[in-house]
């Protein structure tokens, strides 16, 4: 069974993260990586910035209610994907990494000169890449 637990900010351990459930109760839950590998644990930072815009989702192990740990977060007000998602900020950052890098220019004997086509055509490829991908991402804004 997954409760909802209200978030309160203690951290013990870099991994255990203090929530309160329903009923009142405190128990530090470790914090789980919810889908598979490829998304990392929230950090201290993260937790402050966005500790009243989720609710934890708890669950036990086993029927002994001893270890508790968080499965994920489900956002309750306030959150916008954009601003939480580190994986969509990321997008953003290297979107306008690889715009700036096709407007650059190097130096040369005859002036400031833009890279090559080949090198403006992957750079060009990329940003279509990455519109791409954004477009699999469904932004969330509660």
């Amino acid at each position: 069974m997954i409760y909802f637990g209200q978030i309160t900010g203690e951290i013990d351990s870099n991994t255990l993260l203090e929530v309160t459930l329903k009923n009142g109760e405190s128990v530090y839950a470790a914090m789980t990586i919810p889908t598979g590998t490829s998304l990392s644990l929230p950090s201290k930072d993260w937790i402050d910035a966005n500790k009243d815009k989720f609710l934890a989702l708890v669950s036990f192990e086993g029927d002994s209610y001893n270890e508790a740990f968080i499965v994920g977060f489900y956002p309750i007000k306030g959150a916008k994907s954009e601003d939480y998602n580190t994986f969509e900020k990321l997008i953003e950052v290297l979107y306008k990494l690889i715009d700036q890098l096709s407007k650059a220019k190097t130096n040369t004997q005859i002036g400031p000169q833009p890279f090559l086509p080949d090198t403006l055509q992957v750079f060009m490829q990329l940003k279509q890449d990455i519109d791409k991908y954004k477009k699999d991402i469904l932004p969330l804004s509660k």
